[in-house]
């Protein structure tokens, strides 16, 4: 079920239409005779609904100037402006006198702070109604026609509050004395909606607010523009690395496209006029010369930082290559960082500037010293001999020895393999074990060592 209600701004009553009413021939299949400009949009409504979705409730929103008395005789005697509307819906409607809500509002100037405050207690009052039928659907009609100079201005404030707390507008009515007729502004109060719409995607990447406002079946150069909106925020959110360039050129072709080939309809027409602000958000991020930096730019000023973040641990490391800011020395670097890189799940480019350490290079300096060390004191000829068999044992064996330490590798053909690396490592493991607050097995020291710490370690051995 549904609960419909009416929201107007009272207007005052007109000596001019008291003594000559309005005769509205056609309102909803009948003709009406209304005196107060309010009564032919409510009486719209409520022919529209009929008689089984009556309106429950219709919210009078009465300024300082409708409680005063009317000063021309008319049909209810000494009665004022608000009253008058009553009267003359209830005398049309008997079923609608008791489900009239009045909300005051001042109509001075100079109370601009009272005014807005005002405003939002009016949403605040439709919203109380709401809570009390949470389990119904609230559809609000608004009539647009009476009221003073800025009422027009409110109610369209009113009715964006209501719809930023989940309350949609069905018609917005204004009727036309000299015309004779009630006619809907829907599309000029949903013209805001687009104007949201384009503003939540241009600050937030949402694309919520115009598929509100485009309704389930857009026509089809809308509808293919908002699948290429919706692609490129999806992409955005989940921080889609591999899909965010071809999402954002797919983006604006179908941009360039709406623009040389537009939908003929209204909505269509007005949505070209704004497209410019879409355009402007993105800055070159739509067009042919973008690139990665770019992206990461326009993800801080959007206040993107999860996004940024993750696109520079992506995509940084292969620019500072590419810009030759950092780049290895020889191809044998790069062989080694691709072969690392593989088991890490990385590009080569993101191993080399984030996890590369120059292990051999290391190894090498250190191998210099103990070749020069003999000059200086003797030492142990064993003992430096298998120091040699280690570095080249540790150079060849980050690989084998990840698989090792997984179980992926026996024992034995590792032990056999790289027996000075493993002699290292449990001298190392018997050298913590020294402190009794150390419990990890051997088996457990593997898993939690660091391989290209290993020489640094041992370096510190006597």
């Amino acid at each position: 079920m549904a609960k419909n209600i009416m929201l107007a701004f009272v207007s005052l009553v007109s000596p001019r239409y008291l003594s000559n009413p309005i005769t509205y021939p056609d309102i909803q299949g009948r003709a009406y005779t209304a005196i107060q400009t309010n009564e032919s949009a409510i009486v719209y409504v409520e022919r529209m609904l009929g008689d089984k979705n009556s309106l429950s409730k219709i919210f009078l929103i009465a300024s300082d100037s409708v409680y005063k008395k009317i000063p021309t005789a008319n049909e209810f005697g000494d009665v004022t402006h608000l009253e008058f509307l009553k009267r003359r819906i209830t005398k049309e409607f008997p079923q609608l006198a008791e489900r009239f809500v009045t909300q005051n509002y001042s109509d001075s100037s100079t109370a601009l702070e009272k005014n807005i405050l005002q405003t939002a207690e009016i949403a605040d009052a439709i919203m109380a109604f709401a809570n009390e039928h949470a389990d119904e659907e609230i559809i609000v009609h608004a009539d647009m026609t009476g009221g003073f100079r800025h009422a027009s201005m409110l109610m369209l404030s009113i009715i964006q509050l209501l719809k930023y707390r989940g309350i949609e507008t069905s018609e917005v009515l204004y009727s036309d004395p000299e015309a004779k007729i009630v006619y809907s502004v829907t599309e000029i109060q949903q013209m805001f909606s687009l104007i949201t719409g384009a503003d939540e995607f241009v600050n937030f990447g949402s694309v919520q607010a115009l598929n509100d406002y485009f309704g389930a079946n857009p026509p089809p150069a809308v509808k293919n523009l908002l699948s290429a909106m919706k692609s490129f925020s999806e992409a955005i959110k989940i921080c889609r690395t591999s899909k965010i360039e071809e999402e954002l050129k797919n983006l604006g072709q179908h941009i360039k496209t709406f623009r040389e080939h537009p939908d003929k309809d209204l909505k269509s027409a007005l949505f070209a006029k704004i497209i410019d602000t879409i355009e402007s958000g993105y800055g070159n991020l739509i067009g042919n010369s973008v690139e990665r930096v770019d992206i990461i730019r326009w993800c801080m000023k959007k206040g993107f930082w999860q996004q940024a973040m993750t696109l520079c641990t992506e995509w940084l490391p292969g620019e500072i290559v590419r810009r030759k800011i950092c780049m290895p020395t020889n191809a044998t670097i790069q062989a080694n960082c691709e072969s690392r890189a593989r088991s890490a799940h990385k590009t080569w480019q993101q191993y080399f500037i984030i996890d590369y350490t120059d292990d051999k290079d290391f190894c090498r300096e250190l191998r210099s010293i103990l070749e020069n060390f003999p000059y200086k004191k003797p030492v142990n000829i064993e003992v430096f001999g298998k120091l040699q068999n280690f570095f080249d044992e540790f150079t060849a064996g980050e690989m084998k020895f990840n698989f090792y330490r997984h179980g992926k590798i026996k024992n034995n053909d590792f032990n056999k393999k790289f027996p000075t690396l493993v002699a290292i490592l449990k001298a190392i493991h018997a050298e913590r074990k020294k402190d009794f607050r150390y419990t990890k097995t051997f088996s457990e020291f593997l898993r939690t060592v660091y391989y290209t710490e290993i020489p640094r370690i041992i370096a510190k051995f006597s």
